[in-house]
């Protein structure tokens, strides 16, 4: 394969799970609304299965820092939130 950006740099089409072509697997969900614990346990379960690396969350509606526990305390993933209060 040419890479077309620099055709001197060649491409690698190994797709073998090595340090040098290892993948991230991402995931991004609208949530629309994430306040029941039972619901943050089976998405977090879900997600866990699906072996996603970096997971993004949008319309979560956490009225406070306090309804995102299960996340925060979670052994696997590493969790950052903001809250808009408005």
């Amino acid at each position: 394969m040419i890479n077309t950006l620099n055709p001197s740099i060649p491409i690698n089409t190994n797709l073998s799970n090595t340090p040098e072509n290892s993948f991230l697997n991402l995931c991004t969900l609208n949530i629309r609304g994430l306040n029941d614990p039972i619901k943050q346990t089976q998405l977090i379960n879900y997600l866990e299965s699906q072996h996603y690396d970096i997971i993004g969350f949008t319309e979560t509606h956490f009225s406070t820092y306090h309804n995102t526990y299960t996340f925060k305390h979670h052994p696997t993933y590493q969790a950052i939130w903001t809250l808009d209060n408005t």
